[in-house]
């Protein structure tokens, strides 16, 4: 007997494919809040809070009503979401025309956006992103982590980048 396992990641017309083949000198990228630290950067975040205030550091208090371990557990944002209801889910109509999509985990923003501009050989002047949480600022000024650092190994705010034609988003 014979048994097989299918897996769907989900449907997508071809012509709603987002390769990043499309994505154009112009561009605009819009960015997607992050609830904290999605699932990047946890050595160094341990690290630091087990230097700054020990080995239980998760039953630590954060502010009055948490605990280093419940902020840094917070669970992720889901984007999917919001992107499909951009670019359409599978038979509806799409209302922006995303070009390129940068998941904002390891390798934070440099890192994985590098990774989408890179197919046409662009790249970004990033000038109005989220700003980064409270925990994530005071983590930097626990471990001296300067911003070039921490913008590469965390989201600082900012979860997902979705690169759209600027006309689209006009307005």
């Amino acid at each position: 007997v014979a048994v097989a396992l299918f897996v769907a990641m989900g449907i997508v017309e071809k012509d709603k494919m987002i390769t990043g083949a499309k994505i154009a000198e112009g561009d605009v990228i819009i960015s997607l809040k992050s609830n904290l630290f999605r699932s990047n950067g946890f050595t160094l975040i341990r690290y630091i809070l087990k230097n700054e205030l020990g080995e239980k550091w998760f039953e630590e208090k954060y502010d009055k009503t948490k605990t280093w371990g419940e902020v840094v557990m917070t669970p992720s944002k889901l984007y999917h979401a919001a992107v499909l209801a951009l670019t359409g889910r599978y038979g509806a109509a799409r209302k922006i025309d995303v070009h390129g999509i940068a998941h904002i985990t390891g390798g934070g923003i440099s890192g994985n956006l590098n990774r989408v501009l890179k197919v046409n050989q662009l790249g970004a002047d990033l000038t109005d992103l989220w700003a980064p949480q409270d925990p994530m600022l005071k983590l930097q000024e626990y471990g001296n982590v300067n911003d070039k650092e921490a913008y590469k190994t965390w989201n600082m705010g900012n979860g997902m980048l979705l690169i759209c034609d600027n006309k689209e988003t006009e307005g």
